[in-house]
């Protein structure tokens, strides 16, 4: 384990600054339940974004086998959450109220059920693949942070209507 790093460190004020973040939404009263609510997926999402690197930078995975990668799947929760987030701050209708709309958190919900077997693979096998990766989950954690990066994209353009109004 070594958070001497400095990408280590800013992981560790990235961490606490989010959860007092979250702990501050969760305890405040909110006018709109629907924007708070979505604020909390945000922020959960960033959070499990924020663990990841934190976990990688401080060289986590032999202190901690059991979590690695775990948060994959909140990450995914970034995109939709903003987007939805600042169309009710315009005034748009609740997401949850279509459940059409829940789709958008289903890629989430894959891509943990895909990483099932590799979440609960044994203690000494999930150490050795973490001392030295190889075989399909390397492929598979590889492709799903591709994505996430491309769906982070995607909903960053779709919100790019949203903030315009505030400019």
């Amino acid at each position: 384990m070594s958070i001497t790093t400095l990408p280590a460190l800013l992981g560790v004020f990235a961490l606490a600054f989010l959860l007092l973040l979250l702990a501050k939404v969760l305890k405040q009263p909110a006018e709109d339940r629907t924007a708070k609510q979505l604020l909390i997926l945000l922020l959960v999402g960033l959070i499990a974004m924020a663990f990841c690197l934190f976990y990688i930078y401080a060289r986590m995975s032999q202190y901690w086998p059991r979590v690695a990668d775990l948060e994959i799947g909140f990450a995914y929760w970034i995109g939709p959450s903003l987007y939805f987030y600042l169309r009710r701050l315009g005034g748009g209708q609740s997401p949850f109220a279509n459940p059409v709309n829940l789709l958008h958190w289903a890629p989430a919900v894959l891509i943990e059920l895909a990483l099932l077997p590799f979440f609960l693979l044994p203690l000494p096998e999930k150490t050795a693949y973490l001392a030295h990766p190889s075989g399909i989950y390397v492929q598979m954690i590889g492709y799903t942070w591709v994505g996430f990066e491309v769906q982070l994209l995607f909903y960053i353009l779709l919100c790019q209507p949203h903030l315009r109004i505030y400019g």
